[in-house]
């Protein structure tokens, strides 16, 4: 078993609009869910992309997260030593559950928010 982490996640609501109709940044009640925390790559940082997005950490989650695009533009709150609410970069993609032993089967590319 993987030394995982309660983690709070505010995932977006896509349908607010503030009182004249226009769309508004707004997030649904909290939900906690448990992941492993990692190192975030560099990959997407270099000589020719100086300006790439840049991942701070990668969360894994668990199984029991069961709606990968749901955490698409959702804000993650994390406990020390990682401290801090973090940004979710792009729509994360799922491995397939059934084809990976254990429990961890979703990573999550987050920058510091």
């Amino acid at each position: 078993m993987w030394p995982t982490i309660t983690a709070t996640v505010h995932t977006r609501d896509w349908t607010a609009t503030d009182r004249l109709g226009n769309h508004v940044e707004a997030y649904n009640a909290p939900t906690q869910a448990r992941v492993l925390v990692a190192p975030g790559a560099t990959s997407d940082l270099g000589a020719n992309r100086p300006e790439g997005v840049r991942v701070d950490l990668t969360l894994h989650f668990t199984k029991a997260w069961s709606n990968p695009a749901a955490l698409r533009g959702a804000k993650i709150a994390l406990p020390a030593p990682w401290a801090g609410t973090y940004k979710v970069v792009g729509v994360p993609e799922a491995y397939m559950p059934d084809l990976v032993p254990g429990t961890l089967y979703l990573p999550v590319e987050v920058q510091r928010y």
